[in-house]
């Protein structure tokens, strides 16, 4: 599946969770995450951030390999290469790149280890 196909999949199911009153921050507060890294900050990234404004989910700082190059509110946005360098305290980090997931997972991984990595899928689904 490519990137278009999996953005339409998570905006819809995203617009049917707003419609029954639901938010992706459910996600976070049911799992207990309050400090959280989005990597990626196309479409859905921005997205995200965006519903998550207005809630007590802190989003400590972005990842995207565009990161010198693109801005965010005030939000600190690095790139990968930056990101074994980082020494801020995060409970999650959310994937968007969805066809990436299991590379930028991998890599992460190694660099966060006990730190949960989720897709911005999971985030989705599981907040119904």
């Amino acid at each position: 599946m490519n990137t278009d196909a999996y953005g339409f999949i998570i905006y819809d199911d995203w617009v049917r969770l707003l419609r029954k009153g639901k938010s992706v921050a459910d996600f976070f507060t049911k799992n207990y995450y309050r400090r959280i890294a989005v990597y990626g900050m196309g479409r859905l990234g921005l997205q995200l951030c965006d519903e998550l404004e207005r809630t007590d989910i802190e989003i400590v700082f972005a990842i995207d390999r565009r990161g010198n190059n693109i801005a965010y509110k005030d939000l600190d946005i690095i790139v990968p290469e930056d990101v074994e360098k980082e020494q801020r305290q995060i409970d999650v980090i959310v994937v968007t790149p969805m066809p990436d997931f299991s590379n930028i997972e991998r890599v992460l991984s190694r660099t966060y280890p006990g730190t949960d990595i989720v897709s911005i899928w999971d985030v989705v689904w599981y907040s119904k």
